[in-house]
């Protein structure tokens, strides 16, 4: 068998390396010679691609468990789980809404690694500073950070999109100092 195919039974799987690991994933067809030459084609592409760094795991096998686990959407929930441990219920519940209407909808469909420090950037410029106070925004930012860091125990080279971005809050107002009347007011007392 050619080297990155192999036959089991009834189907074909591809095997390659990939970060280290050795990945085989099902290549669709019975073992025919066609479907064969097909399959070794596709890991010689895919060693190819690992070599020059582009392989995308989500083009090539996008119903992979792999796949899944690398998914935003997975690691959002999984920081749910941690932190109903640790935080009290209305936390949560606030975290929950917040995660719910800006963060899910924005990226948990995103492979976490494809995520841009750009991308992240504009969502905050364009989507969330025109209709959310800062410090609503300062918070949704704070909880993907949190969720790339706990990503980044399993992917230690991983970037974190959320690095160098800054909200900063609104100056406070400007002071109402005290008229005439009423300095004398306080100082006659």
């Amino acid at each position: 068998m050619a080297d990155g195919v192999e036959v089991r039974g009834r189907s074909i799987r591809v095997y390659f390396r990939y970060e280290g690991k050795l990945c085989k994933e099902p290549f669709a067809g019975e073992p025919t010679p066609g479907n064969l030459e097909r399959a070794e084609r596709q890991a010689a592409i895919i060693r190819h691609e690992v070599q020059a760094g582009t392989f995308n795991y989500a083009r090539w096998f996008p119903d992979s468990a792999r796949v899944k686990e690398s998914n935003f959407g997975h690691w959002i929930d999984l920081w749910l789980d941690i932190k109903r441990n640790e935080l009290a219920p209305s936390a949560i519940s606030s975290h929950e809404s917040k995660i719910r209407c800006h963060i899910r909808r924005q990226w948990a469909d995103r492979q976490a690694e494809d995520i841009t420090f750009v991308e992240m950037q504009r969502w905050v410029q364009k989507k969330l500073m025109p209709k959310l106070h800062n410090k609503t925004v300062r918070e949704i930012v704070a909880i993907v950070r949190q969720i790339y860091q706990l990503y980044r125990t399993t992917n230690q080279v991983a970037f974190d999109p959320t690095e160098g971005i800054v909200i900063r809050m609104p100056d406070d107002e400007d002071p109402d100092p005290f008229e005439r009347k009423e300095i004398d007011a306080i100082l006659g007392t």
